[in-house]
């Protein structure tokens, strides 16, 4: 389209009629009530042209409330935005005189109740487009909320019910590095859920950017998380509200550039939201060798650069993520502070004295009755107290209401042990948290500890729900109990929720296996039913595996139980399962996981005696080395020498030993490992000297003894054998052994 040009007419006489003319014009279409009304973060599309020179637009609002108003344009248009009151006195305006694209109306406190004008024109006097297409946004706080959280201007009156925490005056913030992390004693929320509030502001002088810089080949990843919880990363490119990411530099290492890499997610200028912003710097995989890397964050928040952020990530380990997390605050007034930030550490590990959440106060809780409660970086945890009984199976689910909260949930025992924790219901799909099926070892008082991921570096905040359901007895499920399966001593039921092939095998103390291959074993176990076998679905109303032991052949020892993901049957959706054990009768343990496909689940229990009293561990995952937390103990590891023979035993509290040997470039090395006692199922792993594992092996030569032959070293340094039994942490196996290590010299 031609574009006209208005010629720059720069008098202020001529700008001062054409206003009055636009007010007059207002102060008409004020009696006949137009009814294009705006409503509060809606943008709406308008024309001007020379047969529309102006639109006008209506609200209406309350004495004391803010509004915001932004009028943006990429049509090269020269923009003036006016708010005035139905009498057609102005109460603000702004006129876009550096050529922006866009004029903008800070918060403005309205003095009155009663309707509003809006009227965006082209300014007189600039040089500009004669016609085209602009977006015109609102944004009004009400009065009722200037002191809430996430955008409001006036703090909180303090109540009985709630205390206020007094916020530190700005500051220049140093750098930030991954090693310096927070440790802050948890203080009571300055904000309840029913205060908790996303504001939004309107930022006129440049909107959000965020860089991250880094010099190496290796793929990092910029996230960042708004106070709303959407998203900017790699394969989240947009997000509703204006944010947009750039580049995916080094990307699947696919293109991979050395130097003066920067990935960038931002917001532009004009209406945003307020409250948290996280940011999340991934080392997603090395592209060119193995080794830390560091980085910068580069934040700008209209137009004002924060403290720059340094830190460094590792390289992850498989399985594992490696991230450093940090986040800034954006006031409704346009300023921002950063926080300090840190690397994430695990699920289960606090960053808080544990008797600091112990001796908080804390809610307590009653089987199927919600609370609600809030998460900010002024309060990270919050606490409740819950009275079980030894035996009892519980589920405790924690589900984000508003703002951008990831959940994490925490049961500790009354000694401050924790005894299950969750971040995530479904990796990658949903950020709220549940423990299912909890077996509570012992009759206590509980902490259920709720959180967010990266606690106190953390940046998402907000509202959630939190239910404690349960039993006092165990049952099995209706639909199982249906089927009719044949009683005995030893009964394990495995159910899931989709069309899935899941493959249920036990081995019992004799290290005899039962599943669709081996359906039965010398000690008399039974494989009875098959869900899903070869993704032939199941005619029962749920897939039910099953396998026992009849009656009269209950064996004492330790039992391991294995569920495999072999294929998803053209069904993708994560499957959910559930394991029962009965002996004697009794259902004495349950068990429940997420699987994908390939995952192994193993968890094990032992039968101390003919009367049937059972022990059980947690299940998990199994994996390889990085799966053992070996890392803490390598400095009293044994040092040992070519043919030195050494032994040692594998329990239930000793789950893995640690041998190490000196080795040189070119040679050949073999470990062995075999069983001298006990029903052991050995597992061993070669560690090189930067830490990555080298080669592993569980059965040799038909039998479960383990063997790793004529390994060829390619560099020098101290290596690490890791001795061990199958599932480690979840096995079931125990027994003493002997190990082997022999080299061969080039």
């Amino acid at each position: 389209m031609l574009r006209k040009l208005i010629k720059a007419r720069r008098t202020v006489t001529l700008h001062r009629v054409f206003l009055v003319g636009v007010i007059a014009l207002v102060g008409m279409l004020a009696l006949a009530q137009s009814s294009r009304t705006l409503s509060s973060g809606i943008p709406v599309i308008g024309t001007l042209n020379a047969d529309t020179p102006a639109q006008i637009y209506t609200f209406t609002a309350s004495e004391g409330d803010r509004a915001s108003l932004a009028a943006a344009t990429s049509d090269g248009m020269a923009l003036t935005i006016l708010l005035t009151d139905a009498e057609g006195n102005v109460i603000a305006q702004n006129t876009d005189t550096l050529d922006s694209g866009q004029a903008v109306i800070p918060g403005t406190e309205l003095p009155a109740s009663g309707t509003y004008y809006v009227t965006v024109f082209i300014a007189a006097g600039l040089e500009s487009s004669a016609e085209g297409e602009f977006t015109v946004t609102l944004l009004l706080t009400p009065a009722t909320q200037s002191g809430a959280q996430g955008g409001q201007t006036e703090p909180l009156e303090p109540t009985e019910d709630a205390e206020t925490t007094a916020q530190p005056e700005a500051t220049t913030q140093p750098e930030v590095t991954a090693e310096a992390t927070v440790a802050v004693t948890p203080t009571p929320a300055a904000v309840t859920p029913e205060t908790f509030s996303i504001g939004q502001t309107i930022l006129s002088n440049g909107g959000i950017e965020i860089n991250l810089r880094w010099n190496s080949s290796d793929d990092l990843n910029l996230q960042v998380r708004d106070p709303s919880g959407e998203t900017l990363f790699w394969d989240s490119r947009t997000t509703t509200n204006g944010g947009t990411f750039g580049f995916d530099v080094n990307g699947l290492c696919e293109v991979v550039t050395a130097t003066d890499n920067v990935e960038t997610a931002s917001w532009p200028t004009g209406p945003v939201v307020t409250g948290s912003y996280e940011i999340l710097v991934y080392y997603r995989q090395a592209c060119v060798g193995s080794t830390p890397v560091d980085f910068s964050l580069d934040v700008t928040v209209d137009g004002v650069a924060l403290p720059t952020v340094t830190g460094n990530v590792a390289p992850p380990l498989p399985g594992t993520d490696s991230v450093f997390i940090t986040s800034f605050d954006l006031s409704e007034d346009g300023t921002a502070q950063l926080r300090e930030g840190g690397p994430y550490i695990d699920t289960r590990v606090l960053d808080v004295p544990v008797a600091d959440l112990l001796e908080q106060e804390a809610q307590p809780l009653t089987l199927e009755t919600p609370v609600r409660g809030v998460i900010t970086s002024e309060q990270a945890y919050q606490t409740y107290r819950y009275n079980g009984t030894s035996g009892d199976t519980i589920s405790v689910s924690v589900s984000r209401e508003t703002g951008s909260l990831d959940t994490l949930l925490l049961v500790l025992d009354s000694a401050g042990n924790v005894v299950d924790g969750n971040d995530d219901v479904e990796v990658a799909v949903n950020t709220n948290s549940a423990i299912n099926l909890l077996l509570l070892p012992a009759t206590d008082t509980y902490t259920i500890v709720v959180t967010r991921y990266g606690k106190l570096v953390g940046g998402t905040e907000g509202t959630y729900n939190l239910l404690v359901s349960g039993q006092s007895n165990l049952v099995l499920p209706q639909q199982v109990v249906d089927l009719a399966l044949p009683q005995g001593d030893i009964q394990i039921t495995l159910t899931w929720n989709t069309a899935a092939d899941l493959r249920l095998l036990v081995r019992d103390p004799a290290l005899n296996s039962v599943f669709n291959d081996e359906p039965t074993s010398p000690t008399g176990g039974r494989l009875q039913a098959v869900g899903n076998l070869n993704c032939n679905l199941a005619t029962t109303p749920i897939p039910v595996s099953y396998i026992y032991w009849p009656q009269g052949l209950l064996r004492i020892g330790s039992y391991e139980v294995d569920v495999l993901h072999r294929s998803e049957c053209n069904d993708p959706t994560p499957v959910q399962f559930n394991l029962y054990v009965s002996v004697l009768g009794q259902l004495v343990f349950t068990q429940s996981g997420t699987l994908t496909l390939g995952q192994r689940y193993l968890t094990s229990f032992n039968i101390l005696d003919t009367a049937g009293e059972t022990v059980f561990t947690d299940g998990g995952l199994i994996g390889d080395s990085s799966t053992i937390a070996y890392q803490d103990q390598l400095a009293s590891a044994v040092s040992i020498t070519p043919e030195q023979r050494v032994t040692g035993t594998i329990t239930t509290e000793n789950t893995f030993d640690l041998y190490t040997f000196d080795g040189q470039a070119g040679d050949v090395v073999t470990v062995s490992m075999g069983t001298t006692s006990g029903n052991l199922d050995t597992l061993l792993y070669l560690i090189g000297p930067s830490g990555i594992e080298i080669a592993a092996n569980d059965d040799s030569n038909e039998s479960t003894d383990s063997l790793i032959a004529d390994i060829l070293l390619t560099e020098e340094g101290t290596y690490t054998v890791i001795a061990t039994r199958f599932g480690v942490n979840f096995g079931g196996t125990t027994g003493a052994y002997n190990l082997l290590l022999r080299v061969d010299a080039p």
